[in-house]
């Protein structure tokens, strides 16, 4: 059996130090599936956004330089209980040429096209709370992204690096986003009809 951490060499949980209820919650979550990580704190700038751009891309930067496949987990983030064995059998389905894997995210109305029993091939995908990085997708997004100019990098990646076909989530979605304060968002934000959505897409396929 495949666990994340044997797929993911650098785990790397992005948390602001300040969210003591977000810490509890998330450590909560990767014990019960036994998953060894790094916490990263993001970097300080007066725009959310780009604080949360430069965050990734420095999460990217440090994977390359090791050599390593990136799983990047928000400390918001949920895991059903399912994770482990979805996990197992996506990442054995998963073609070597991947870049981006989705463990859970929004597809809404973007096209998604079935590839095997445990993967769709995404072509828009939103939300990063728990999402894989190949070496190959992370050289991509390093080279083309720029972090205080561009979109925020999820939405980026939606138009940029999904349509080269490289891209899945997995099916049945493991991975969603507790009701909380967005520091992001600057609001409460609570994503359930996104799921929703998510799941019952998924289920027509």
């Amino acid at each position: 059996m495949i666990h994340i951490n044997d797929f993911f060499q650098s785990v790397r949980v992005l948390h602001m130090p300040d969210r003591y209820d977000r810490l509890i919650h998330i450590e909560k979550e990767l014990e019960k599936e036994g998953i060894k990580h790094r916490f990263f704190a993001p970097i300080p700038n007066d725009d959310a956004e780009i604080s949360f751009n430069l965050s990734f891309i420095e999460m990217m930067k440090h994977a390359l330089s090791a050599g390593e496949n990136l799983l990047v987990i928000e400390d918001d983030c949920i895991f059903s209980p399912d994770f482990a064995r979805v996990v197992d059998k996506s990442l054995q389905e998963l073609p070597a040429n991947y870049e981006m894997i989705y463990f859970g995210g929004n597809v809404y109305h973007f096209k998604i096209k079935p590839y095997s029993d445990y993967l769709v091939r995404a072509h828009g995908v939103w939300t990063t709370h728990c999402v894989g990085f190949s070496k190959r997708g992370m050289e991509q997004i390093v080279k083309r992204f720029n972090p205080e100019r561009d979109l925020i990098l999820d939405n980026w990646m939606r138009l940029v690096i999904h349509p080269r076909g490289f891209t899945y989530i997995v099916k049945p979605i493991v991975a969603e986003q507790i009701a909380s304060y967005s520091d992001l968002n600057k609001a409460e934000v609570d994503y359930w009809q996104a799921w929703e959505i998510t799941k019952n897409r998924m289920r027509e396929l």
